[in-house]
């Protein structure tokens, strides 16, 4: 019984060692290495500017100085609907059919600067107000409505204090049922009417509310 006792106490120190010495190594893992805390959020909405100086999605260097939005209409189209009203000459039209699947933003774009920046499109989100999908800019639309940058997609520089009104097409991308070619996948159906669209992530969350 004296030896059971005395395995037992050892056993307790060695458990009591290791959640000690766990505590410890946690303890300075939180001091060495800070959780940030989340970025303040700013809500515009449609029809008002909105100042991108300083801000970017995903890295600093992606920061649209001297860049200022503004989104003045959204519709909710099919793909062929879009490029009849927005293509190109000569664009391609899709196939019928996929009402409802494209969200079509009205963005005037406005460079206030003197610099030689761009801006970058293809990064922002659109997430509708139940959060459980968020759409992209759908680039076969887009480069069917701004041929000239199929090389530099979703990605552009305007003159110093010009303006550009672009109609951005949001989608999500389908995936194909079994045995179905990937090109033949179909973009799924968009019943929301309220979105957020992200502009930035840091050092604030940028944001338009957006209704259809």
């Amino acid at each position: 019984m004296r030896e059971r006792s005395l395995a037992a106490k050892v056993a307790c120190a060695v458990v009591m060692a290791i959640l000690t010495a766990a505590y410890g190594v946690r303890v300075w893992y939180v001091n060495a290495y800070p959780f940030e805390q989340p970025a303040p959020v700013e809500h515009y909405g449609m029809g008002e500017w909105v100042d991108l100086d300083g801000t970017y999605l995903i890295a600093p260097y992606q920061s649209p100085e001297d860049y200022e939005v503004k989104v003045d209409k959204a519709e909710l189209m099919s793909p062929r609907e879009y490029v009849e009203r927005y293509g190109a000459k000569g664009a391609e039209l899709p196939p019928e059919g996929e009402e409802g699947t494209v969200v079509s933003l009205e963005v005037e774009i406005s460079h206030k600067g003197d610099g030689e920046v761009g801006i970058v499109l293809f990064e922002q989100r659109l997430i509708p107000e139940r959060r459980n999908i968020a759409y992209r800019y759908d680039p076969e639309l887009w480069w069917e409505a701004e041929p000239a940058l199929r090389d530099t997609p979703g990605m552009f520089a305007l003159r110093p204090g010009s303006t550009y009104v672009a109609h951005v097409p949001f989608s999500f991308p389908g995936y194909p049922d079994y045995f179905v070619a990937y090109d033949d996948a179909k973009r799924p159906e968009i019943t929301d009417t309220s979105f957020e669209l992200l502009l930035s992530n840091l050092p604030v969350q940028t944001v338009v509310d957006i209704e259809l």
